[in-house]
């Protein structure tokens, strides 16, 4: 998929939000209005030269794609690879990922993980209020 990504510079700036996107927003920022919230987004592996310049091409398609749809965390994006985004789980952190891997990486490092699809909202729902 990356490399399709990588190919066409505006995939990522140019997708819909999920339909469930928002109202799980609003569900977090409802349970946890005092919790500080980040976007954890990984970067391709080949894109790990990128990491600290401004603009690589996932990245800057991202950035404009939360800049337009979900401007409130504009300045509040992580960026990292896949398999680092364990380091940035703790006790309590919750972590919302399409990638089973990534949030069983975050269980064992006693963060909370819940895996996300679009079709699994009520789950989630039912999850993060038993929270």
């Amino acid at each position: 998929m990356w490399k399709y990504v990588n190919k066409n510079k505006a995939f990522c700036e140019t997708l819909k939000p999920l339909s469930n996107c928002f109202k799980l927003i609003k569900l977090i920022e409802d349970k946890f209005p005092k919790a500080t919230k980040n976007i954890l987004s990984a970067i391709p592996n080949d894109e790990k030269k990128f990491k600290t310049l401004i603009l690589s091409p996932s990245k800057d398609g991202k950035t404009k794609w939360i800049s337009k749809y979900l401007p409130e965390f504009k300045n509040k994006i992580i960026f990292c690879l896949r398999k680092e985004k364990q380091n940035y789980s703790e006790e309590n952190n919750l972590l919302i990922d399409d990638n089973k891997t990534t949030i069983k990486e975050w269980n064992e490092k006693n963060g909370i993980g819940i895996l996300y699809s679009n079709s699994n909202y009520n789950s989630i729902k039912k999850q993060l209020i038993e929270l």
